[in-house]
């Protein structure tokens, strides 16, 4: 990672942001169903390598319209378009509890000024800054592998 993508995170991280989940909105604190169980439940092995791959279609989808240039955190690894191949085994690491090597992985859209933001031990990926048109397209792709591209502003 270069100076100019370490502050490029740093900044898109105080950016507004959306959530790229397996649930379509915020379970309220008050629900009655039970949330943390079925976190477990998708953070389990299995489940967590059928969740890498949906995220790793969905980038790689995008790919074919934007640049992505990848950072590994820690480690600092950056590349510009990794191979198909490569930015799913790093998915697959990254969301596996048992591979500490890395913990984030850091998504740059030079051409939109975002980033999506992948961390260990999440069941969704977070979206800073998306451009409106980012957002539509990030939401297809979302859609297209059974997951849901929500805002937190936006409550229900």
């Amino acid at each position: 990672m270069n100076t100019q993508q370490q502050e490029t995170i740093e900044r898109l991280l105080g950016q507004p942001y959306c959530l790229v989940d397996i649930l379509p909105y915020r379970v309220p604190a008050d629900s009655k169903g039970q949330y943390f169980e079925v976190e477990q439940y998708f953070l389990q092995p299995t489940q967590t390598a059928v969740l890498s791959q949906k995220f790793a279609h969905m980038l790689l989808r995008l790919n074919c319209y934007l640049q992505m240039d990848v950072v590994q955190f820690p480690g600092e690894t950056s590349v510009t378009n990794p191979p198909p191949a490569q930015l799913r085994t790093w998915l697959s690491d990254c969301l596996s509890a048992r591979h500490p090597a890395i913990q984030t992985l850091f998504v740059l859209i030079p051409e939109t000024e975002s980033m999506f933001s992948i961390c260990q031990e999440d069941t969704y990926m977070t979206l800073y800054n998306p451009s409106p048109s980012l957002q539509r397209l990030a939401s297809q792709l979302a859609q297209a592998e059974g997951l849901f591209l929500w805002s937190p502003a936006d409550g229900e």
